[in-house]
């Protein structure tokens, strides 16, 4: 998408059929200072209006990444004078636009200077001063916000910010005030009605803005629109889908059965001719009779068939360890057996019914809400969504009991179970701020930062003596202390109180946690072997490494021999050797 140039009823459309993953909360506004309109009108002059915005724009891209060594282009969009937008950093990455608020933010690059010439505080400037009341970008700027605070549920007046709202510069210019933009002249009564103005503007009377939102849905696609379609498929056939909101799986699975049984193509997409199809059945039968699939066929030992090799492969997703053959041998009943006991379902060897919707569910929570990969050879990363899992810090049985005996002991098994932070191998005694199921087990020696599970269940780092401060602690249900922080705010900050040298400064392996936003992070990395090619890493390059990933807080939790992380059906993750017995664990449950 980058470099594509558009009109702002253009950008509109673009932004309907965009699959949004990242769901800005707040929209960033910056002015470049430098270029101003002059540069534009000369780069215009030179080499027509097209090439002008391509230039402007890769001039841009090549400082952010070349001298700010940044990883792309800084903004979103960039607008220019003539009231036209050019496409820049992709929309599901944050962007680089304020610090703190990042996560949060979809920034928007206006070229121009917007300062007033001799305003109290404000640099004198010799690079000219450029107009924006009343402007072509004025103009084309409050078309986009009336409808972006709409189409993401915003607060227009709260989750519009200036740059100069969390800086000491003037950007996007003292100029510019949000009133004036937001409000305008003549407007009508509500910011829904002038959505609703601009899309008879943008797409015509005849296409409305139901049907541009339903042009496409596909896997992974979240929204009241797919709510909407889960709900009408429900209504259509015996689907029994969760009207969630959320293109998972089922309903993956809902839309291309409904496809074939109307002869349409099955690939599962939801474009016009499927939408219009279930809604003309709709209209011409508001109650339709439920269409009954196939009854569900038990599934007994030594079966053979694509139906079971679906199901390994979802066993595997899942966490467990199978041969994806198509045959239900012993191998595979071992870990039916296992999957029933995690659930309290009847032990038996067929999978019924009950089973196989079971399998389903943990499947498609796993697919909708976590993410793996290795970032290099001895690096693997795994991202949760934070608003799917709680985040408990659960003790051991000391001396004896290790991450694999927690694991069983555990009656509710866990997303993810790790070892937690630093403790006295002598004695067992925890070294840094452990909270547990409400109960503070201690304050600990090292960093007084710590990642905490909030009552509300919000997941965040906080500083303790802060949160006593304000009156937090009693609303943080579990703690676990950082030893040290890494990066705090997006800003690397190693707190090593207390630590050695070569611990900081060795490569070791390494275990940390973090969050942005939307993710809950946990960052393995293997060492101590260099014929594998794991060489570890120091506490600067883990800071390092968390700051290339974008994890907004980061920290360290413990290191060697313990980074152990066991996944949902209990298997290793990090598949380091040694089980050693641990003070106190991590534990993410689904909620």
């Amino acid at each position: 998408m980058y470099g594509k140039i558009l009109t702002t009823e253009g950008l509109i459309k673009e932004m309907t059929s965009f699959n949004w993953i990242r769901k800005p909360s707040e929209f960033h506004l910056h002015h470049t200072w430098k270029p101003t309109h002059h540069s534009f009108n000369y780069a215009v002059g030179k080499y027509g209006k097209e090439k002008a915005y391509i230039t402007l724009v890769d001039s841009m891209r090549n400082y952010h990444v070349n001298t700010n060594k940044w990883d792309d282009i800084a903004q979103h969009l960039t607008l220019m004078p003539d009231g036209m937008w050019v496409i820049g950093r992709d929309w599901n990455k944050n962007p680089i636009s304020m610090t703190g608020r990042n996560s949060f933010g979809f920034a928007l690059e206006m070229v121009g200077n917007f300062d007033t010439k001799g305003a109290i505080g404000t640099q004198q400037n010799t690079l000219g001063y450029d107009n924006f009341n009343n402007s072509k970008q004025e103009h084309e700027l409050r078309k986009l916000l009336r409808f972006f605070f709409v189409f993401f549920k915003l607060d227009s007046e709260k989750d519009l910010v200036f740059h100069s709202d969390y800086s000491s510069k003037t950007c996007p210019g003292n100029s510019i005030r949000k009133g004036d933009i937001m409000i305008g002249e003549n407007k009508p009564n509500t910011l829904q009605e002038q959505v609703d103005a601009l899309w008879t503007q943008v797409f015509g009377d005849n296409n409305t803005e139901e049907e541009v939102i339903f042009m496409e849905m596909k896997y992974g696609l979240k929204g009241e629109n797919v709510k909407e379609w889960q709900m009408m498929l429900n209504r259509l056939g015996d689907y029994r889908l969760v009207a969630d909101g959320s293109f998972g799986n089922l309903t993956l699975v809902a839309t291309k059965d409904f496809q074939s049984k109307r002869g349409m193509i099955n690939n599962g997409v939801v474009g016009s001719a499927t939408y219009n199809m279930a809604k003309e059945m709709l209209l011409v039968n508001p109650n339709p009779p439920i269409v009954k699939p196939p009854s569900f066929v038990i599934i007994k030992k030594w079966a053979k068939g694509n139906n079971i090799e679906d199901i390994q492969q979802m066993f595997n997703k899942i966490g467990f360890s199978l041969v994806v053959d198509g045959s239900y041998g012993n191998g595979m009943q071992a870990v039916v057996t296992k999957f029933q006991k995690m659930y309290g379902l009847t032990l038996k060897s067929e999978i019924d019914k009950i089973l196989f919707d079971k399998i389903v569910d943990i499947y498609n929570f796993t697919v909708e809400n976590i993410v793996e990969f290795w970032h290099d050879k001895q690096t693997k990363i795994i991202k949760i969504r934070k608003n799917a899992i709680k985040m408990r810090v659960i003790m051991g049985k000391q001396p004896t009991e290790s991450i694999h005996g927690l694991y069983n002991r555990l009656q509710e098994k866990p997303m993810f179970l790790m070892n937690g932070g630093m403790f006295g191998m002598s004695n067992g005694i925890t070294l840094q701020y452990v909270k547990s199921y409400g109960e503070l087990i201690t304050e600990g020696v090292y960093s007084k930062y710590a990642m905490c599970q909030y009552d509300n269940g919000d997941i965040k780092l906080q500083g303790m003596y802060w949160a006593k401060e304000i009156g937090e602690l009693d609303s943080i249900s579990d703690a676990i202390g950082a030893s040290p922080t890494l990066v705090i705010s997006e800003e690397q900050r190693i707190d090593n109180t207390g630590l050695d040298y070569g611990f900081i400064n060795n490569p070791h392996p390494r275990l940390a946690i973090g969050n942005d936003a939307d993710w809950f992070y946990i960052v393995m990395v293997h060492g101590r072997d260099e014929a594998k090619g794991y060489f570890g890493l120091t506490i600067p390059q883990l800071a390092n490494l968390g700051m290339r990933l974008k994890i907004t807080h980061f920290i360290n939790l413990d290191g060697g021999g313990s980074i152990k992380v066991l996944n949902h059906a209990g298997g290793e993750e990090d598949n380091v050797p040694g089980n050693r017995y641990v003070d106190h664990m991590v534990a993410l449950f689904r909620v």
